[in-house]
């Protein structure tokens, strides 16, 4: 997942993501998810 800035567009933030495949319904309640969820949340404001 890449996040860029505002204009001009640079790469805020290139995160990847090592949740297993495939992924089901309930991998948004693990640990893991969640701290992938608040880096992107802290990363786009």
């Amino acid at each position: 997942v890449v996040v860029l800035s505002p204009r001009p567009g640079r790469v805020r933030l290139d995160l990847r993501v090592h949740l297993p495949r495939p992924r089901r319904e309930e991998v948004v309640y693990t640990a893991d998810f969640g701290a992938l969820a608040q880096q992107l949340r802290a990363a786009i404001g």
